[in-house]
């Protein structure tokens, strides 16, 4: 027997709700990444070229972490930072050392 509805805009059921998706915030989809990052990873190495630096006035640095085939957004804290200096223009490389904390 159909379901008789309260107006033209109540549709009801379309979708059995264990098939509804779950909608994250971006604060909770980041959370969950962190958390499988650090569960499988720890503390881990990365190496390739570094580009875009810029070195601010507060002390951070930001940078882009990259290979041929994908690319990481990096900031290296003031705290972290003693002897790290401009590294030479051309193609330069690096190693880098640390936790993933936001994606």
């Amino acid at each position: 027997m159909p379901r008789t509805s309260s107006s033209q805009w109540d549709f009801g059921e379309l979708f059995p709700v264990a098939e509804t998706r779950r909608v994250l915030t971006v604060a909770e989809l980041t959370a969950q990444v962190r958390r499988l990052l650090e569960q499988h990873f720890g503390p881990l190495w990365v190496s390739g070229e570094i580009s875009n630096l810029r070195l601010q006035a507060s002390g951070h640095a930001y940078f882009t972490l990259k290979d041929a085939a994908a690319q990481l957004n990096c900031v290296l804290f003031p705290q972290r930072r003693p002897g790290f200096s401009r590294p030479a223009r051309r193609r330069p490389q690096g190693a880098a050392a640390g936790r993933a904390q936001r994606v």
